[in-house]
């Protein structure tokens, strides 16, 4: 991640900051916040988090906060990649950042995001009076990304939801290209 000056979660800043408040001679990275103590110069004692604690210290903040969700640290893992896909990156774009290690591995994170589920139920349902006509349909997300890269996510669309599938007779399949 990249430096974002004067925004106040810049992770540049927020990184300088946490590095300023541990214990210079700190040993390990992540270290338990100090408790009942004046907080001063240094936040944190020397004591490293365990891998079991960092494993659920998203959960416990979320539940602490009182989110509607329970959010884990897959969750993190899990947005990152939709994201990433959403952006128009390529499968293998992705496993660089993520670490898998094979594009078959990415399918279980893709989720349908709203836009595209009223842009599938649009083009379902694009014959019926009380829907709006295909070309009203926004769907940032295919118009952004370039032909090849719209072709392919067409191909991952196809092949996610009629993989296996058998049809009698014809089959249509219009795909909206964005505002012209």
């Amino acid at each position: 991640m990249f430096e974002d000056q004067g925004n106040e979660c810049c992770p540049v800043s927020s990184f300088e900051k946490y590095i300023s408040k541990i214990p210079k001679e700190a040993s390990a990275f992540y270290l338990h916040p100090k408790r009942g103590e004046k907080l001063g110069d240094v936040w944190y004692s020397l004591e490293p988090m365990g891998v079991n604690y960092l494993g659920s210290m998203l959960s416990r903040i979320s539940k602490e906060a009182g989110t509607s969700v329970t959010y884990t640290n897959h969750c993190v893992r899990s947005t990152t990649i939709q994201k990433l896909a959403e952006g128009g990156l390529e499968a293998r774009e992705i496993m660089t950042v993520s670490g898998h290690r094979s594009e078959s591995s990415l399918q279980s994170y893709w989720a349908p995001s709203l836009d595209n589920r009223k842009w599938w139920s649009n083009l379902l349902c694009a014959g019926r009076e009380n829907k709006r006509p295909l070309e009203e349909v926004s769907l940032s997300t295919i118009s952004n990304t370039s032909p090849a890269k719209r072709q392919r996510s067409h191909m991952d669309f196809m092949n996610s939801y009629f993989s296996n599938c058998n049809f009698n007779g014809s089959m249509q399949v219009y795909f909206y290209n964005g505002p012209k």
